[in-house]
């Protein structure tokens, strides 16, 4: 039987005597995949994922909402791992299949949405269509959980994890809103969301937006968004993080551990760092192509994994643009 994690904190209440040891110190061995494209992966060495996965590899009872474009389910290498709806599967009182039946076999409002919904067209279809973002929620789906270890394409920091998708094309706060409104829903449902990513929103009104991240997070549902990429230093001007203690802001950095110089960054409203420029999952059933987006997977999709978090939320001496990796730990909690 799986072991239900214990329920998510605010950020604040961890006081100094609740410091953590690095998951470094105490994961050992390293654990290495068999997937073919995992040595192309260097970004899963920075974060220590070697040593993660010797302590576990992911679990089916947590999942992860993907704010995007949509996720291209179908993809081989992430199938295993999407989420699906309890009430839209298995057999209605015809004998037909509730996946593909056309009835709202749950009565949430949405047609036959199996894997999650797609909030610009209120349907029950999140795939990932491409458009001027690529797919970019794919990619970000193959980083927080591509199948690990089956020898096939690259690993994802979690193995095994469930990947909710939601499709978010335009940008609005009303989408933003809707596919919020539908995670809560599904976690009031039973269903263990753990994590919200989202890396599209950005502009307009902030206090609708830390209104429901801070409804996600009173069901025990952390958000992560990324700090944008406008160069931009966001104590000052922000359009993307709503700064709750219920959400973590990330920000993008080069290989050689460097901050990206159109990476936004701030003491008090961005929380880390993550590397970014590595393989993952994209259109069709078998591609992969280089996903340059992977500041809130890289760094944070270790969430699901053990859910990570500050040694200090606000570490003394924290500089505006820090290299990365060299100011936070890791805690279970």
């Amino acid at each position: 039987m799986t072991e239900s994690p214990e329920p998510l904190q605010p950020w604040t209440n961890l006081g100094a005597s609740a410091r953590p040891q690095s998951l470094t110190a105490v994961a050992s061995p390293t654990v290495t995949p068999n997937d073919p494209q995992y040595s192309s992966q260097w970004n899963l060495e920075k974060i220590s994922a070697p040593q993660a996965w010797a302590v576990t590899t992911g679990s089916t009872n947590v999942v992860v909402a993907v704010i995007d474009t949509g996720v291209n389910y179908k993809h081989e290498d992430l199938v295993a791992n999407m989420w699906r709806n309890p009430g839209e599967t298995g057999l209605d009182a015809n004998g037909n299949d509730k996946a593909t039946n056309g009835i709202d076999d749950d009565g949430n409002g949405y047609v036959d949405d199996v894997y999650g919904i797609d909030a610009r067209t209120h349907s029950g279809d999140p795939i990932d269509t491409g458009g001027s973002l690529g797919f970019h929620g794919t990619g970000l789906a193959g980083v927080i959980g591509a199948v690990g270890n089956n020898g096939t394409g690259i690993a994802g920091i979690n193995w095994t994890v469930k990947l909710m998708a939601l499709a978010f094309h335009d940008g609005t706060m009303a989408e933003f809103l809707e596919a919020v409104d539908y995670v809560i829903a599904m976690k009031r449902r039973g269903v263990n969301v753990r994590v919200i990513s989202n890396s599209q929103y950005g502009g307009g009104n902030r206090r609708p937006l830390k209104d429901a991240v801070n409804a996600a997070g009173n069901e025990g549902i952390l958000t992560v968004f990324d700090a944008s990429n406008n160069g931009y230093n966001n104590d000052v001007f922000s359009f993307d993080s709503p700064n709750s203690r219920w959400s973590i802001s990330v920000t993008g950095s080069y290989f050689s551990d460097e901050l990206l110089s159109y990476s936004d960054y701030g003491r008090s409203t961005v929380d880390l760092a993550a590397p970014l420029g590595v393989p993952s999952t994209s259109e069709g059933s078998t591609t992969f192509r280089p996903f340059q987006a992977l500041r809130p997977p890289s760094r944070m999709w270790r969430a699901p994994l053990r859910f990570w978090r500050p040694r200090n939320p606000k570490p003394p001496g924290w500089r505006s643009r820090p290299p990365y990796g060299t100011e936070w730990t890791s805690a279970p909690l």
